[in-house]
């Protein structure tokens, strides 16, 4: 590398896998595991060497050319954005010249209409002028407000969400604003995540400075994961540079965001795994812990289903649970069905033991456990 060193009524909600196909392809689902600010042919070597298969920039013809001898994909924009300011003259440049790229993956149309006041129908209108200009990629747009899913979801092909909560607002606003847009949108259309990977220093949104910082290993990994509970198709880092921010300087958060790309990779099964529904029960040793800031359980969960693993995630069923508190936390959860005496944790040297059908474990702040393989018959 060249760097200068939940609930019920949500489970009941999304039964079933999401997952999309890169459009024209007939193979496996294409997960993209994406990084924002990529804006030179340069920082294309960089994202493809952090473990990155998909990047947000151009486009180009030397900027495509060099993405697909990467074998990377490219939510570019379309040189203009829905509202007042859109230019169809521009739209059908670029579609005319770049859609047929085999980079391209997706049109960008629109950066957060619900926080800049661009309306749905001025969404809808660029969509649908992109789609009449012949595109024949995905468009996509990202939201600020996970329930101005309601409003806006329904548009593009893809829809994503972010939220950067660190140096500002509680982690958990990231776990509950995901879990507000896969609610809007339902259990079947794409949903992408986009996670804080910079700090807020070049922004005006916070008046104290002291606060604002980048997140840490322990922060992006749990964001990574509440994106697995709330059903996310992809998930999208934000950002390689973008005003005063440059990841460059940043060595240690390089190095977390790719150790945890990294994990994306070597886990794929899990993140595209089918979910499943069973009757949560969850104690908490401290009751005064056991629920984080937004009041949702302070441990989210999943159980999920992997049909087909690889070497790191065998087939089989899993629980996935996230502390999405800084508290450290004892923590018990009921299986369905009886567990085995003794099963593993994933990535952990450590046998975990089950009594009466309960997991029984301690969390450290935003820890994750992966519970599994369970047996079949679980």
């Amino acid at each position: 590398m060249s760097f200068s060193r939940y609930n019920r009524f949500l489970q009941g909600m999304l039964l079933g896998a999401c997952g999309f196909l890169f459009p024209g392809c007939a193979h496996a689902p294409f997960y993209p595991v994406g990084l924002w600010g990529v804006t030179t042919t340069n920082h294309l070597d960089t994202a493809r060497l952090g473990g990155f298969n998909a990047v947000v920039g151009g486009p180009s013809a030397d900027y495509l050319k060099h993405a697909a001898q990467l074998d990377l994909k490219v939510l570019a924009y379309p040189g203009t954005q829905a509202g007042e300011h859109f230019s169809a003259a521009t739209v059908r440049q670029n579609v005319r010249q770049f859609d047929s790229s085999p980079a391209l993956w997706a049109w960008y149309i629109c950066d957060e209409p619900d926080l800049n006041g661009v309306s749905p129908t001025d969404v809808r209108n660029a969509h649908r002028f992109l789609k009449s200009a012949g595109a024949k990629k995905s468009t996509a747009i990202a939201l600020s407000y996970g329930s101005d899913a309601a409003a806006y979801g329904d548009i593009a092909n893809l829809t994503m969400l972010d939220r950067y909560p660190i140096g500002w607002a509680p982690l958990a606003t990231f776990n509950q604003h995901l879990q507000m847009a896969r609610l809007s949108v339902g259990p079947e259309k794409p949903l992408i995540a986009i996670i804080q990977a910079f700090d807020w220093t070049g922004y005006p949104l916070m008046t104290d400075k002291s606060k604002k910082r980048p997140p840490n290993a322990a922060e992006i990994k749990c964001m990574t994961y509440c994106a697995l509970l709330q059903r996310a198709t992809g998930i999208f880092y934000y950002t390689l540079q973008d005003n005063t921010w440059n990841i460059e300087n940043h060595p240690d958060t390089w190095k977390a965001l790719t150790n945890t790309v990294a994990e994306i990779n070597s886990r794929l099964p899990l993140f595209q795994a089918k979910h499943l529904w069973w009757p949560i029960e969850i104690e908490y040793t401290d009751a005064a812990f056991s629920r984080n800031e937004v009041f949702q359980s302070a441990v989210g969960t999943a159980l999920v289903r992997v049909s087909k693993g690889n070497e790191e995630v065998s087939a089989g069923d899993y629980f996935v649970a996230v502390n999405t508190t800084a508290n450290k936390l004892g923590f018990s959860i009921h299986a369905p069905k009886q567990l085995p005496e003794f099963f593993g944790a994933l990535g952990e040297p450590r046998a975990i033991t089950s009594k009466g059908g309960w997991i029984h474990d301690k969390f450290e702040p935003y820890a994750v456990h992966v519970y599994g393989p369970l047996p079949p018959q679980f």
